[in-house]
């Protein structure tokens, strides 16, 4: 079984003060696999499934 990755930040912000959701494409290609998308729906579906945080949003 993979490892879960340390999960740092969830939030940061890009020039325009817009927030971004901070994931790995580890995460993204699961969701992917599992779901059919990585919206932040599914990835913290996937997060959940793991034990680990939830993105905010």
């Amino acid at each position: 079984m993979a490892q879960i990755p340390n999960y740092q930040r969830e939030i940061e912000f890009s020039q325009e003060d817009a927030p971004m959701l901070e994931f790995n494409d580890e995460e993204s290609n699961v969701a992917i696999n599992l779901f059919g998308c990585d919206c932040p729906a599914c990835i913290n579906s996937l997060r959940q499934m793991r034990g680990a945080t939830p993105l905010v949003y």
